[in-house]
C-alpha cells in the first residue's frame, strides 16, 4: 500500500512507503530525493542516500509511490536552502 504524502515544511515533503522513508526537497533549481530504507542502514551507515532530479515529473517517473506530486504543488523551480535529514 502506498503512503501519504505530507508537507512537512515550505518546501520539504515526506512519504514512507513499503519500508522506505522518502523526502523530497526542493532547493533554488533543483529536487533531491532523500530515501532511508533496510539497505542504506546496512551499507550506508544508517545515513539516507540521495538523488537529484531537474522536475517533479523526474521524480514521477522515477518512484511510482509519488505519481501525482506535480499536480499537488507547483513545479516552480525556486526553492530555498534547507539541510537534509539524517535522523
Amino acid at each position: 500500500m502506498a503512503g501519504v504524502i505530507e508537507q512537512t515544511g515550505q518546501d520539504v515533503f515526506e512519504m514512507t512507503s513499503r519500508g522506505n522513508q522518502m523526502m523530497l526537497v526542493r532547493k533554488a533549481d533543483h529536487w533531491e530525493m532523500w530515501t532511508r530504507n533496510a539497505s542504506t542502514q546496512a551499507w550506508n551507515n544508517g545515513l539516507p542516500s540521495m538523488k537529484v532530479f531537474g522536475s517533479l515529473a523526474e521524480v514521477e517517473s522515477t518512484y511510482k509511490t509519488w505519481k501525482g506530486i506535480g499536480q499537488l504543488i507547483e513545479d516552480t523551480g525556486k526553492g530555498s536552502e534547507h539541510e537534509a535529514f539524517v535522523g
